[in-house]
């Protein structure tokens, strides 16, 4: 493959971008998948509404449709004509799905329809194993780009700066200063077990005045002991 993975990810977001199918194959799945996320954040940088699906757990129809429906807000019945008004708007729901070997026979009919049906207002991107292009090829789907990523380069280093800063970007950042600000005051304020002496302070109290019958009592001295006591013998 000549194509740079800069390349491949600018070339196969235009495609879905534009309401097309793509579809990457490779031999290595970890580095497809970590490509996959890459073309991903890529398109969301551009504005693009994307859902990402791994079809090793969510690989039947019902999940396709109920991911989309979810994200547009409308029922199943209105999917189809939600989809097709996004197309002619010209701004398509990226559907990216990892592990697309995976998926059943009912799943590649409805995305056939999805692709047919539409006008262009879902683009979708495969990524799976070698022989799922074949697979497509079965259920009657055509890729407008096809790419065998296996000997795809990795990242230079300038390029995941890149792709670190894109993600911290869509970090909840708010949710995890807060968790953040919790602990610090939980470490701050409670002591450890080896700690918890030191941690307990004497409290200062008053002490209360006697009275003056028995102060006088205290500063009288006390008579001699009786040298026939028994006791002081």
């Amino acid at each position: 493959m000549d194509l740079s993975r800069e390349e491949i990810i600018e070339q196969t977001a235009q495609v879905v971008q534009s309401g097309r199918l793509a579809l990457l194959t490779s031999s290595e799945p970890d580095s497809l998948s970590m490509l996959l996320g890459d073309i991903a954040v890529s398109m969301m940088d551009f504005g693009a509404d994307v859902i990402r699906i791994d079809a090793l757990e969510h690989n039947t129809a019902t999940h396709l449709v109920a991911a989309l429906c979810d994200y547009l807000g409308v029922p199943g019945k209105d999917l189809i004509n939600g989809l097709r008004i996004r197309g002619e708007t010209g701004n398509p729901v990226c559907l990216v799905i990892d592990n697309s070997e995976c998926l059943e026979g009912k799943s590649l009919d409805a995305l056939h329809k999805l692709i047919e049906g539409t006008a262009c207002g879902v683009g979708i991107l495969l990524g799976g194993e070698p022989d799922l292009h074949q697979y497509l090829h079965d259920a009657g789907i055509a890729a407008s780009l096809h790419l065998d990523v296996t000997s795809a380069e990795p990242l230079d280093e300038e390029e995941q700066q890149e792709t670190g800063a894109s993600l911290l970007a869509v970090l909840p950042w708010k949710h995890l200063a807060a968790v953040l600000g919790l602990v610090i005051l939980i470490w701050l304020f409670w002591p450890a077990d080896d700690n918890t002496d030191a941690a307990v302070q004497t409290l200062a109290l008053p002490v209360p005045e006697k009275p003056a019958a028995v102060q006088q009592e205290e500063r009288e001295p006390s008579p001699a002991p009786d040298s026939r006591d028994p006791v002081a013998a």
